[in-house]
């Protein structure tokens, strides 16, 4: 059975699903949107000093990636 977690292992030994990760993305992708916390919480005012930026921009980079390789036109229609 497939839970939606991302942290798993027992104690002591916690590691993050990949899959958990990759389907938050893609997930993202579909009607969804990524975000930040800490800018919807006003923990930070903009992005410029935040020491996650690097990260935040890769995600959105990989969800971007993912859906330009997902979303391709295969045939086209003319109803004239």
């Amino acid at each position: 059975m497939i839970k939606d977690n991302i942290i798993v292992g027992g104690e002591g030994n916690k590691s993050f699903d990949k899959m958990g990760i990759a389907l938050a993305l893609k997930n993202s992708t579909y009607g969804g949107e990524l975000s930040c916390s800490l800018l919807e919480n006003t923990v930070i005012n903009n992005c410029n000093d935040c020491n996650l930026r690097s990260i935040c921009e890769g995600l959105e980079q990989v969800a971007q990636d993912y859906l330009d390789s997902t979303t391709k036109i295969v045939n086209s229609f003319s109803f004239q």
